[in-house]
């Protein structure tokens, strides 16, 4: 489990449908108004929106005081072009989202992410990262 703040660069994708938001996916930050995501979290008609302001975002869903969190609604999706799903593969699974204003990145409690261009060598430890079941 991650410590709040530990990823400053991965934000929590939530869903609306009806009254309820529902948290579905993980996005990276790669501008101020541009998101990374898996291609599977934009195929659907759901209004998206991103929060910011409580670092680990577990009770924005429950809270009855939605005005101590910033919500950043997504304007347009880009989904990769040869995006394919199936009942045994995802193809192409990337999704660009663009955010109506950008995220506030000077307050340090979200950041880009820093893209590292060196080849991986083989059996290299990563880290996965996201709220998703995936």
């Amino acid at each position: 489990m991650a410590e709040p703040g530990q990823f400053p660069f991965v934000v929590r994708l939530y869903s609306k449908l009806k009254e309820s938001a529902v948290t579905y996916c993980t996005a990276t930050i790669v501008t101020s108004d541009k998101l990374l995501t898996a291609g599977h979290c934009c195929n659907t008609k759901a209004v998206r929106f991103v929060v910011s302001g409580d670092p680990d975002q577990t009770d924005f869903v429950a809270s009855n005081d939605k005005n101590k969190y910033v919500v950043y609604f997504v304007k347009k999706i880009i989904l990769h072009p040869n995006f394919e799903r199936t009942e045994t593969k995802l193809v192409h699974d990337l999704c660009l989202m663009i955010l109506e204003k950008p995220l506030t990145l000077k307050d340090g409690r979200h950041k880009t992410i820093e893209i590292s261009y060196e080849k991986l060598k083989r059996k290299t430890n990563c880290t996965a990262l996201g709220w998703g079941k995936h």
